[in-house]
């Protein structure tokens, strides 16, 4: 039995059904179907199910009439089968054989500014406008997915760089990246995504890319690990996808800048819930994933945060979502990193009553937050490190107007924490590892507990805490232990707070009668001090150590 592999002619032979063709070796087909015989009458598509050509349009304007097909050197892919072996129609009446060996002539210039329908026949396994960026902006339809295969069959694991891609695993990133006029409303098959690992970057910056024909049917379960940055900054996207569930590791910033992405719904409305997206346990970040989604406001609950990995970030993930209030009633054990998560958010307020117990940071996480005021008392935070500006410009915060006792003795960042807020209620914290309490509560202009039982032996900024925080005004600061300040360490702390002359003089005092540093500038414009004891601690503070105190002279 003999095997011969032919193309086959279709304008001078047409099979159907169970056609059979004798004494038949090699054939050849002007749009590139290969065959392979089996015998000498049985013919049996080498490629089953790869029949239809990958179909785009583009439009040749303003008198640049030349198209670049953004193909990937197949040398660098180092693939044991061929990358390129098709035939392309370019539209205009001409054609071309595109091979490993001459991937880097696939360019054509057209007789005159048209629209042209660009037909791909064949093996072509490697797409990506970002690797090859000649005419990233005069591609403006996929009309058929066809033949176009993303992934490598038989690859050995690839991992390198280029200028916004990256190759991994068995597919290749970015593949209409910044391609600004792409739109896909009319395409009318499914992609094939079987087998591919990465889909990051995939419609990057297609700023006119609406719809998507038929997105909600497509495979994405079948070992898609990375969806990084799928539809980042596809500005006009907004499709139903449902029936998608991913199980990608990473889906960081996958519609950061999506502006009207809503699961196809209208903007704000929650219609259209997305639960099934991430059903699934086997990612690990999401950070950013819906930065700037202006729009969305879908239900989300359903997803599983109980990764396999046993880890999992949420960085930023709904950072400046504006219409975003959905509840999130999530198993988040595993969750390592929520800083920056709501930042922006400014609708959002919803419960969270989650197991916090495994992080580490929490830096910004409800920064901006115009709307929310939930109790978190619940929170474990005890293996958390950093604060930083966690409520930094929350406006309303109060916690819901609980107490807020959590276990900070491994918090060693304050910084603007609750920074422009509204929030007074007791703090009975350790903060024996704090180093920064600078901007504590600027500008906090409701607070006023007391928090004289602090440990500051560690904190080495305090400057501007309490500057802006007109109702403040407790004594018992006086008490701390400030021996770990640098010289500037609380510049501006008192400035424009509520201490009156009569705490200013105990917390002079104070200050006077502990562990002394030296060279100290203390910031109290609004203070004076009024007692004899006072003045006397001022003027050993200034004459005996140095200190530069900027308040109202006795």
């Amino acid at each position: 039995m003999s095997t011969t592999v032919g193309t086959l002619f279709t304008n001078n032979l047409s099979l159907v059904g169970s056609t059979k063709v004798t004494n038949l070796e090699t054939v050849n087909d002007l749009i590139g179907f290969e065959y392979l015989i089996l015998n000498n009458i049985n013919l049996v598509h080498k490629y089953p199910g790869i029949v239809t050509p990958f179909s785009t349009k583009w439009l040749i304007v303003d008198g640049d009439r030349s198209i670049t097909l953004p193909l990937v050197d197949p040398v660098l892919l180092n693939l044991p089968d061929s990358v390129y072996d098709f035939i392309v129609d370019w539209g205009d009446g001409s054609t071309s054989t595109i091979t490993d060996s001459n991937w880097n002539t696939a360019s054509h210039t057209y007789p005159t500014d048209a629209e042209y329908t660009v037909n791909i026949t064949g093996t072509i396994q490697a797409w990506s406008f970002a690797y090859n960026r000649t005419s990233k902006d005069i591609i403006i339809s996929v009309e058929q997915w066809g033949c176009l295969n993303l992934n490598f069959t038989n690859a050995d694991f690839i991992n390198f760089s280029y200028s916004y891609g990256v190759v991994i695993g068995q597919s290749i990133d970015a593949t209409f990246y910044e391609c600004s006029h792409l739109t896909l409303s009319n395409v009318t098959d499914v992609i094939n995504l079987t087998h591919i690992l990465s889909t990051c970057y995939m419609f990057y910056g297609c700023g006119d890319i609406t719809l998507i024909n038929n997105i909600n049917n497509w495979n994405v379960s079948s070992g898609i690990v990375y969806a990084a940055s799928m539809f980042q900054d596809c500005t006009q996207f907004n499709d139903d996808i449902s029936n998608w569930v991913c199980g990608a590791a990473s889906v960081d910033l996958m519609f950061a800048g999506c502006n009207n992405f809503n699961n196809g719904d209208f903007a704000g409305q929650s219609n259209k819930p997305l639960n099934n997206l991430l059903s699934v346990p086997t990612w690990i970040s999401a950070v950013y994933m819906f930065e700037n989604c202006d729009s969305f406001n879908q239900d989300i609950y359903g997803w599983n945060l109980v990764s396999e990995v046993g880890f999992l970030y949420l960085q930023g993930m709904f950072q400046d979502a504006n219409s975003f209030n959905r509840p999130l009633p999530w198993d988040t054990s595993v969750v390592i990193n929520i800083s920056f998560m709501f930042v922006g958010a400014n609708n959002f307020n919803q419960p969270l009553p989650w197991d916090t117990s495994s992080v580490t940071t929490m830096e910004s996480t409800f920064e901006a937050t115009d709307s929310f005021n939930q109790d978190l008392s619940s929170w474990n935070t005890s293996n958390v490190t950093t604060m930083q500006s966690m409520f930094y410009h929350a406006n309303i915060f109060n916690n819901g107007g609980q107490p807020l006792t959590w276990d900070t003795s491994a918090v060693t960042d304050m910084f603007n924490m609750f920074r422009d807020t509204q929030f007074n209620q007791p703090l009975p914290w350790d903060t024996s590892s704090v180093v920064t309490m600078q901007g504590m509560f600027n500008n906090a202009t409701l607070f006023n507990q007391d928090i004289s039982l602090w440990n500051t032996i560690n904190v080495v900024f305090m400057d501007n805490m309490f500057n802006g925080a007109s109702a403040f005004n407790q004594p018992g600061i006086g008490q701390w232990n400030i021996d770990s300040l640098v010289p500037l360490g609380m510049s501006g702390m008192l400035d424009n707070s509520g201490i009156t002359n009569s705490n200013y003089n105990l917390i002079l005092t104070g200050f006077d009668s502990g562990v002394i540093p030296y060279g100290i500038t203390l910031g109290a414009n609004n203070c004076q001090a009024t007692s004899a004891a006072a003045i006397t601690a001022r003027n050993e503070l200034i004459g005996t150590y140095g200190w530069t105190i900027n308040d109202i002279p006795p």
